[in-house]
């Protein structure tokens, strides 16, 4: 998969939610798990990545980066 190329994660989470009634579309999260991830942040947990503080968080820039390589990856795979 792109992301493990790209982050070295171990494994992908994918979670779909679509019940919510003012959005009737799909959201569709591709989350990825690292191998140093703490137990107490896998599975369903992982969530709690949301509510961490503006520090904890991955920047923008770091994001599009991240963004940038995994289209890239995936385009050299088509």
């Amino acid at each position: 998969m792109a992301l493990t190329s790209v982050l070295g994660c171990e494994k992908t989470y994918v979670i779909q939610f679509a019940e919510h009634r003012e959005h009737p579309h799909v959201h569709i999260h591709i989350v990825p798990r690292m191998k140093c991830q703490p137990a107490n942040r896998r599975s369903v947990r992982v969530f709690a990545y949301l509510g961490v503080s503006q520090e904890e968080c991955v920047s923008e820039g770091h994001m599009n980066e991240i963004a940038t390589k995994v289209r890239a990856e995936l385009a050299r795979r088509e």
